[in-house]
C-alpha cells in the first residue's frame, strides 16, 4: 500500500515480530521513531547501493 501524506509516501510492508521487536528497542534508545530508523537505514542502502 502506497499513499501520500503529508509531503511523504506511506508504504506498508511486513516485518517478522523478532525484526520488528529489534527496531522497537533500537529506536526507544535512540529516542527517534521506528519509521525515523527505517527511513534512516533506506537513505544510508541508498548512498551505498544506489545509482
Amino acid at each position: 500500500m502506497i499513499s501520500k501524506d503529508w509531503g511523504m509516501d506511506i508504504i506498508s510492508f511486513r516485518l517478522p515480530p523478532e525484526m520488528n521487536a529489534k527496531l522497537e528497542k533500537i529506536a526507544h534508545k535512540k529516542r527517534i521513531s521506528k519509521s525515523e530508523l527505517i527511513r534512516m537505514a533506506i537513505v544510508e542502502y541508498i548512498s551505498n547501493h544506489g545509482e
